[in-house]
């Protein structure tokens, strides 16, 4: 089924779920809706125990390399503040992407934290780059372990804020299961390797990166289904 087919599936299934009562449809409406939803399902063999994960829709970034660096720590955080899941996608030369699974708009927004926490590194990076701490280093290998070792920090202190931001949510656990098990229905999946620490010399320059993350502001809003939306910068 192509995407477009996909979409056109679910926003019929979606107008006949809508159709009940509690909509304002008479009862005779609702379970002649229910019965065309029955037969829809069973006519694409659709399992009715599967509807919730037909609703779960990806957002896919690309990250625009082929090698994993130590920002990366960040996006799984970043699917459990959304309610999402997260797998990636790499191999092949092809350049590495992330995707965010969920119930909308959850994905979106993952999409868009995403996105500023990447532009709030790369700013950050560069102050980092100004500094005598980056600045003392004479060969390109130091230079290269000091900026690993600030995004670490960095990854490190924005992940330890979303989880303070997000406290308790026992609806997001119910989402993220299900999100996790259709993502694991779509896609042969294996456990990545962990990203490795940047060695203690640099730790310098990973607290740098980690007072940097902590102090990136991340304001929360409400999203038009209920969900996190968030302005990144500096405190």
């Amino acid at each position: 089924m192509s995407a477009t087919d996909r979409e056109a599936l679910l926003a019929r299934i979606r107008k006949l779920m809508a159709m009940t009562t509690a909509a304002g449809c008479t009862e005779a409406e609702a379970m002649a809706a229910a019965e065309k939803l029955r037969r829809l399902l069973d006519e694409n063999g659709i399992d009715p125990d599967h509807l919730d994960g037909l609703m779960v829709e990806e957002e896919a970034v690309g990250l625009g390399r082929t090698r994993r660096n130590q920002l990366d720590r960040l996006w799984p955080t970043i699917a459990w503040y959304c309610d999402c899941a997260m797998i990636t996608r790499r191999g092949g030369g092809m350049p590495i992407e992330i995707v965010y699974a969920g119930f909308e708009p959850r994905p979106l927004i993952a999409h868009y934290i995403h996105d500023l926490c990447e532009a709030a590194a790369a700013h950050e990076v560069r102050m980092f780059k100004r500094s005598a701490e980056y600045r003392r280093r004479r060969a390109t290998k130091t230079k290269r372990l000091a900026v690993a070792a600030f995004l670490e920090g960095f990854a490190i202190g924005v992940a330890a804020k979303l989880r303070r931001m997000k406290g308790d949510n026992p609806e997001g656990v119910a989402l993220r299961l299900v999100a996790d098990a259709e993502m694991g229905r779509r896609y042969t999946l294996s456990t990545a390797t962990a990203i490795a620490p940047v060695i203690k010399k640099f730790e310098n320059a990973k607290v740098s990166g980690h007072i940097a993350g902590l102090n990136t502001a991340i304001n929360d809003g409400v999203g038009q289904a209920g969900g996190p939306v968030a302005l990144i910068g500096r405190d």
